[in-house]
């Protein structure tokens, strides 16, 4: 039999090797010409989501494997969020994107400063895109009800039923 030299079965060392934390706070930017920064409009699922790109264009993004699994928590996409992806310049018309960055809110504050333009335009776009309608199906108004006619039941005995006699616990 071996014996144990270590001390224990280091659970806690195989339990730290898993958590990634966040390597450099330098935050990338579009370097290249197929690189664009977007929003993403709707999650589809199955590792894609609808982008919109400064363009205006719609574009179907797939998500790598390095943002899901055990990476998603340092990276969580959601809808309005500001990504940047990386246009597939190789297909004749141009639909798919690949999914490059997921910038956080503290990120997007230092893009702002570098290169305000494109992301303001992002904003403009969602501004536009997402505005909420007001359903005008309800109108809400100080006016008497209408009556109808309805099948209450009223608080008078039906017919076959007879008026108990009222007995109080006193009484007994």
């Amino acid at each position: 039999m071996v014996k144990n030299t270590t001390g224990g079965s280091g659970h806690k060392s195989q339990a730290r090797k898993l958590v990634a934390s966040k390597t450099s706070n330098i935050v990338r930017v579009s370097q290249e010409e197929g690189e664009k920064y977007a929003i993403v409009t709707k999650i589809i699922g199955n590792g894609m989501c609808n982008v919109t790109t400064e363009d205006g264009a719609t574009l179907l993004c797939h998500i790598r494997g390095k943002f899901k699994g055990r990476n998603k928590k340092n990276s969580i996409i959601s809808t309005n969020s500001i990504v940047l992806v990386g246009i597939r310049e190789w297909e004749s018309i141009v639909k798919n994107c690949d999914l490059i960055e997921v910038y956080s809110s503290d990120d997007v504050q230092q893009l702002r400063s570098r290169s305000g333009q494109k992301i303001e335009k992002l904003e403009k776009l969602t501004s536009t895109t997402f505005k909420t309608t007001v359903d005008d199906s309800f109108i809400f108004s100080n006016d008497e009800p209408v009556e109808r006619e309805s099948n209450i039941i009223s608080e008078e005995t039906l017919p076959g039923e007879e008026e108990e006699d009222f007995i109080a616990f006193e009484d007994i």
